[in-house]
């Protein structure tokens, strides 16, 4: 008995559903921009649209009656008839990928959708993602690259995120940490120092998260080296924003300063003493009491030597 509402002849199923004609697949399956194909259970195309036309620079007639594998890169073979025999046995294919041939002999990377019918053909739809894979590749180069810069760096390097954990330090950082890397990823600089300068890190990087800018600063810390003297870094950071402007932490680069700082004193202490020089040569040339020249000339030096 028809459902109330429903026309003569019409079960509600076929009621609630769209009626799509001949004609109106004819249409889609020529129009549609994505590669569609149907499979016989040897492995042979039956049918392809002419996407396959645009996308792998042939006529696509030339395929019907052939075998798919005929196109497939042969690194991508073996997965392939794999996905094919999966198939067969009822299981659908859903995001499988694999390379195909171009006209110009270019290979095409094709993101698969397919299920097994119950003629056991096999319905499939392809899209061509090799822009996707080419940019991964461009991204994995570059992020390589990057890579090995940070790695060859002298200078101590750390990323954080706005709660000021780190996500990413590189090698001279570890080094002067004393520290691999996965003991340091994912946690503070006060989790991982209990000093003076940690706390003083830590004060500072919630300083400029929440006022944003950069900072420049130098902080002692405690030698890792067997030595044990302290050591004197130059710390310049800088907030990182997304791409709505928003502060998603901060990079920075720390800097071992003290042997500089060494010189500096060094040379420093050398001018004094030469400035002591000239005077006292000064001196022993007026004075007619050398010894006295000369006691006064020691003591100056004691002075500025620090002895």
């Amino acid at each position: 008995m028809p459902a109330e509402g429903s026309g003569p002849g019409r079960s509600l199923d076929s009621a609630s559903r769209p009626f799509v004609g001949h004609d109106d697949v004819e249409t889609y399956f020529n129009l549609c921009s994505e590669l569609l194909c149907l499979v016989d259970a040897q492995g042979r195309f039956v049918r392809v649209n002419p996407a396959w036309t645009a996308t792998l620079g042939m006529d696509c007639r030339q395929m019907v009656g052939r075998q798919f594998i005929e196109w497939v890169h042969p690194d991508d073979i073996a997965a392939s008839q794999e996905a094919f025999a999966e198939l067969l046995r009822g299981r659908r294919i859903e995001g499988f990928e694999n390379r195909y041939r171009h006209a110009s002999g270019d290979w095409r990377w094709l993101a698969w959708q397919a299920v097994c019918g119950d003629d056991k053909q096999i319905y499939a739809s392809a899209r061509d993602v090799t822009g996707q894979h080419t940019l991964q590749r461009k991204l994995g180069d570059e992020t390589n690259y990057l890579e090995a810069i940070l790695a060859a760096m002298p200078d101590a390097l750390f990323i954080k995120d706005a709660e000021g954990r780190y996500t990413h330090v590189n090698k001279a950082f570890c080094e002067h940490a004393g520290m691999p890397r996965d003991e340091i990823i994912g946690r503070r600089v006060a989790e991982l120092w209990s000093t003076e300068a940690a706390t003083e890190s830590d004060r500072r990087d919630k300083e400029l998260v929440a006022r944003g800018g950069a900072q420049q600063y130098e902080l002692r810390l405690q030698s890792t080296s067997a030595s044990g003297e302290p050591r004197t870094v130059a710390v310049n950071k800088s907030v990182v924003r997304d791409a709505q402007g928003r502060i998603a932490g901060i990079i920075g680069i720390a800097r071992d300063i003290t042997d500089n700082i060494v010189r500096d004193r060094q040379a420093r202490q050398r001018d004094r003493l030469l400035a002591i020089a000239a005077v006292a040569a000064r001196d022993l040339m007026r004075t007619r009491n050398i010894e006295d020249a000369i006691t006064r000339v020691l003591e100056s030096i004691r002075h500025v030597s620090g002895v």
